[in-house]
């Protein structure tokens, strides 16, 4: 060998740093490292003489997960002198994670091990690959595991050779008691999946959605071929759709609610279009009324006439205030309430407006959450609810049950009622009016909240129209169950209210003879109210000056600012709106009592001068309503 040449131990360094791996020997009785190739610090970052002088390296830069064991495993291969191999992991020096496979021999002398020599492979990505696929085979296995399929297969005689499935469970069916047997041995739907087999025998492929049990599949067929495409048998896959069907059917009824709502909101609108226009007459009928029998001796030959048109006028009224509640813009006196205490404090009223063979039955649960709600209005729902229910029995003996309780509204209650956008999830107090009458059938459940709508000879057809309106100003729905010959559950639901409920209680009654004094300026384009309103005032002690327009009144409130006590104006205005006239009443004069009269709810006239009005009258009114708010405003 010449001198010049590198000496032979240099030639195995580098056949070992040529190796793919991390060669290394240690001391199994210290445990320290003896050489370790330099391919240890390409693949993990340290320096090869860290791993040989200090102590503990190998397990000090082990991952955590596998310091507890390692080590333990590898003295005791060590103990019984057995090559071994295992994988573990090693933190790098840049924080990398990396698996590597050790594969290490023991070298013997006098029988004690002397040495331990061994190999550590990167087997990172072999890992990550393992990993993906173990994951990617855990889902194939949840997915199939959960799917709601039934694979099934039968013979030409319509013998079950084959099912299985997850599916299986929900359609209780059970593979043995299927198997080997017909079809028509154990389905109910037979003469339809026979079809279906012969179809499929005869070489057809196709899907179709089948009826089994309670659950609905969507099944796909073929025909089982053998040897020269010879049939024999039928193959399938039935998947469970029963809740997307269900979805589908309740999609579909929740869009005929949708466009049945939009139909009532605008005959909502309609309706209270008509209302208010009705409400100047009748401010009109009932004030000239009202005044004409003060001026009247009790002998006047007019007295009885004139009594006649004032009720007359109040009856017509009250049909415009069911108008209103229908469109929602009847304005509520709200409280809390007990509905049960409602209910049961219109026992006689209910009783008498019913027919004498109609059976009243009353369930009526205690302690209930309160809503918020009228009165005056809840009552009216129960009483129109009641009547009917006796109408239903069309005169025969029947039953009329009144129930309250407290349900829990969830998604699937909601879309089956009437104004499901109004009503939320959870605790609802129930109204609950079931009858054994006569019943109804899909037409006519969609026409019984349209105004006028009847089926009766003779009534307005307002008594359910308005209960819709009035339980739509509540913020609550109304569910109708009702089948022809079967009979009709109308169920009402109200919000719960956190306040405790208090007594319904009548207003006292005005003191009488009160007199105002200044003047009063009366803003409204309609000349009959404009004259009535001025003579109620006028009597009560006040001078009066009216006007037609928005902008003639803040011209006569600039020209004199201090020259009115007080501002009665209407809240539809034509040219100059009513909130464009108090803002610029208001910018002549900031403390000017302004109370505004309509015939909309006060929350719908006034919504957007909240804080700017010091009253609200509702037309029609009568001369001692008008005196009432005129005080109020005046004196508190």
């Amino acid at each position: 060998m010449s001198s010049d040449s590198p000496p032979p131990w240099r030639d195995y360094e580098a056949l070992l740093d040529s190796v793919g791996g991390i060669v290394w020997e240690a001391d199994p009785q210290t445990d320290r490292f003896r050489f370790v190739s330099k391919q240890a610090e390409r693949l993990l970052g340290y320096p090869v003489r860290r791993w040989l002088e200090e102590p503990d390296f190998w397990v000090r830069h082990m991952h955590p997960d596998d310091r507890d064991w390692a080590p333990g495993f590898c003295r005791q291969a060590v103990e019984r002198a057995q090559p071994y191999a295992f994988e573990y992991r090693m933190i790098a020096a840049d924080g990398r994670v990396v698996w590597l496979r050790d594969v290490c021999t023991v070298t013997l002398e006098a029988g004690r091990p002397v040495s331990l020599r061994g190999v550590m492979v990167d087997v990172t990505e072999r890992r990550r690959v393992d990993e993906a696929l173990r994951v990617a085979s855990e889902r194939l296995r949840m997915v199939v595991a959960n799917a709601p399929v039934i694979l099934f297969a039968m013979d030409c005689e319509g013998v079950v050779t084959l099912c299985q499935g997850r599916g299986l469970g929900p359609a209780g069916i059970e593979p043995a008691e299927v198997l080997g047997r017909k079809v028509e041995a154990w389905a109910r739907s037979t003469p339809r999946i026979q079809g279906f087999v012969r179809r499929a025998l005869a070489g057809e492929e196709f899907t179709d959605v089948v009826p089994f049990e309670d659950r609905i599949f969507e099944t796909r067929y073929a025909p089982l071929r053998g040897e020269g495409g010879r049939v024999e048998g039928v193959i399938g896959v039935a998947t469970d759709v029963t809740e997307r069907e269900r979805s589908e059917e309740q999609r579909r009824a929740l869009e005929a609610q949708v466009r049945h709502a939009q139909k009532l909101e605008s005959l909502g609108v309609m309706a209270g279009g008509i209302a208010h226009d009705f409400n100047n007459l009748l401010t009109t009928i009932l004030g000239n009324a009202a005044l004409a029998l003060e001026d009247l001796s009790g002998d006047a030959p007019a007295q009885v006439n004139v009594e006649r048109i004032h009720r007359a006028a109040r009856s017509a009224a009250d049909l415009t205030n069911q108008l209103l509640a229908y469109a929602g813009q009847r304005q509520p006196d709200i409280q809390p309430l007990d509905l049960s205490e409602l209910v049961a404090g219109m026992l006689e009223l209910v009783q008498v407006s019913i027919s004498k063979k109609a059976r009243l039955e009353y369930e009526l649960a205690e302690g209930l959450p309160s809503v918020e709600g009228d009165p005056t209005q809840l009552s009216q729902v129960v009483l129109n609810l009641v009547t009917n229910a006796s109408d239903a029995l069309r005169g025969e003996a029947g039953e009329i049950r009144v129930r309250t309780g407290l349900v829990q509204v969830d998604r699937a209650m909601r879309s089956r009622t009437w104004l499901p956008e109004e009503v939320g999830e959870g605790p609802h107090v129930l109204l609950e009016v079931s009858d054994t009458g006569s019943g109804m059938d899909a037409e006519t459940r969609a026409r019984i909240f349209d105004p006028f709508f009847s089926t009766k000879f003779v009534g307005r057809g307002l008594g359910l129209a308005t209960v819709l309106g009035i339980v739509r100003g509540h913020g609550g729905a109304v569910r109708v169950d009702s089948q022809a010959d079967q009979g009709t559950t109308f169920r009402v639901l109200l919000p719960c209210s956190e306040r405790a409920p208090q007594a319904v209680t009548p207003k006292a009654a005005e003191t009488p003879g009160w007199r105002g004094r200044g003047t009063v300026l009366v803003v409204d384009d309609e000349a009959d109210v404009r004259e009535i309103a001025a003579e109620m005032l006028q009597r009560l002690g006040f001078e009066v000056l009216a006007v037609a327009r928005g902008g003639e009144a803040v011209a006569r409130l600039r020209a004199d600012p201090e020259g009115f006590a007080l501002v009665l104006l209407d809240a539809t205005m034509p040219e100059m709106s009513a909130e464009e006239t108090v803002h610029g009443m208001r910018s002549v004069r900031a403390d000017l009592p302004i109370v505004m009269m309509s015939g909309y709810r006060e929350e719908f006239a006034a919504s957007a001068l909240a804080g700017m009005l010091a009253g609200f009258v509702h037309k029609p009114f009568s001369p001692e309503e008008l005196a009432r708010v005129m005080r109020r405003v005046l004196e508190d």
